[in-house]
Order: C-alpha cells, then structure tokens, then sequence
C-alpha cells in the first residue's frame, strides 16, 4: 500500500498485493504459515513470553532508553551513510 501512497506505483503495489493472494492460495490446506497472522487473531492474540531464566552477565544487562540526543547522533550517522 505505500508503493502506491508514498511513490504512486499503482501497478507495482497491486503485482505485490496480487503474489501475496497468491502465495495464500498455494499454501492454504499445507500446514504451511505465511505469517498472515489469522490464526493468531483466533487465538485472541500473539503470545507473550515471560522470561525466566537468569541472565549468565548480569553486568552487562544495565541498559536504558536512548534519549533524544543520542538518537540524534544515530539519525546524523545514517545520513552520512
């Protein structure tokens, strides 16, 4: 969909949109997943795993939040890139 909002290639978002239709009808029936994520919806949802096993670094496990200086620093370094 943004092939066609972002760039305005209709016909390219359509081809993409037609091979994902396409690609569900090969699969349906295989036990194959597509990622599609129908059968999480009928599940009530993606899982959510817990973590329970400790960490072998615990030194190392003392991350924060990037703040908006450093993102900034990150977003200045992929343009030069």
């Amino acid at each position: 969909m943004n092939y066609f909002r972002v760039y305005g290639l209709a016909d390219y978002a359509r081809s993409q949109y037609r091979a994902i239709e396409q690609r569900e009808q090969e699969t349906e029936g295989k036990g194959v997943c597509i990622e599609c994520g129908t059968c999480m919806e009928s599940l009530g949802g993606a899982p959510v795993f817990i973590q329970t096993g400790k960490s072998e670094f615990p030194q190392l496990d003392h991350w924060e939040q990037v703040g908006e200086e450093e993102a900034q620093i990150a977003y200045e370094m992929t343009l030069r890139n």
